[in-house]
């Protein structure tokens, strides 16, 4: 394996690896949040969605979802990156990695602000 395609590998592993992450922290942020309503500061009641369904922790299941700070790559998921070539370049590749990874920090930093703000509340 090339130094390249090794850079995509690992990449594509903590962007996988941040996927689980924040499955369980949204998780845990729905289940904190359990009951279904809950009192504000002025006394009115809201409303939050019950807790995500467990998905398969794979690609194939990540391609059944569609989340806004994810970058899905059809031809990805639908070929295996070992076999064939891909269309992108491994530079494009890392590019768009690099911002799902990002994406996925930035998404755990405003779910652990949420689980922390909740906490000061109650």
């Amino acid at each position: 394996m090339d130094g390249l395609t090794q850079k995509v590998v690992t990449l594509t592993d903590k962007v996988d690896a941040l996927y689980e992450m924040i499955t369980q922290l949204t998780n845990q942020v729905c289940d904190h949040l359990s009951p279904e309503e809950t009192p504000n500061s002025s006394g009115e009641t809201i409303a939050f969605p019950p807790s995500l369904p467990n998905v398969p922790q794979t690609r194939k299941g990540l391609s059944q979802q569609k989340h806004k700070d994810i970058l899905i790559d059809n031809e990805y998921m639908e070929t295996s990156y070992y076999n064939q070539e891909l269309s992108l370049t491994a530079d494009i590749q890392i590019q768009r990695l690099t911002a799902q990874l990002t994406a996925a920090y930035n998404r755990i930093a405003a779910l652990e602000e949420q689980l922390l703000s909740q906490r000061v509340h109650f």
